[in-house]
């Protein structure tokens, strides 16, 4: 019964290392979670001959022994993985901060050109066989106040993910311990 028992945990412990190098993002957190908590927190893995027959125990042990290190290996990736997670979600919040701010430039300041360009759009629509009601309401919500001001949300919103992101990886950057 106790070597079936032993099997069992190896065999799931086959599996975890298994999805881990199959699968990406929370299914590889999750397999390596799993394979964390199967093969115990101490530095032999888990080993403990003592309690399980001698063929399962050994075998165990050196599946353990030869994983410890890819194991290691793999929480630094996760970490590494999360803080590049971090960086590349500053940079898209920096673009799109960037892309408002332009947005926001040719609504406000160069009004004729944004207001030429409205009224171009609602003209392709109604030739496109929209109905004008539709293209006019459109063109109507497109020059108006409340258009601006979810421009400017827009704008607040994407530079507060940015900050927020960008102080994050550095904030983990420099409290990161192996």
């Amino acid at each position: 019964m106790l070597k079936a028992a032993a099997i069992g945990v190896d065999v799931l412990i086959l599996v975890a290392i298994g999805a881990y190098f199959v699968t990406d993002g929370f299914g590889r957190n999750l397999a390596l979670d799993i394979f964390l908590a199967l093969i115990g927190s101490s530095d032999r893995g888990g080993c403990n001959t003592e309690r399980q027959t001698a063929a399962a125990g050994a075998w165990r042990c050196h599946l353990t022994a030869r994983s410890i290190a890819a194991v290691r290996l793999a929480k630094e990736h996760r970490v590494n993985e999360s803080l590049e997670s971090l960086l590349r979600w500053f940079w898209i919040s920096s673009a799109m901060t960037t892309l408002f701010v332009a947005f926001l430039y040719v609504v406000t300041q160069r009004r004729e050109l944004w207001l030429r360009y409205v009224s171009a759009e609602a003209g392709f629509w109604t030739r496109l066989g929209i109905p004008a009601r539709i293209a006019e309401s459109s063109r109507r919500f497109e020059e108006s106040r409340t258009f601006i001001g979810i421009l400017w949300f827009l704008v607040v919103w994407f530079l507060l993910l940015a900050l927020a992101n960008g102080g994050a990886y550095v904030y983990f950057k420099s409290n990161l311990l192996y």
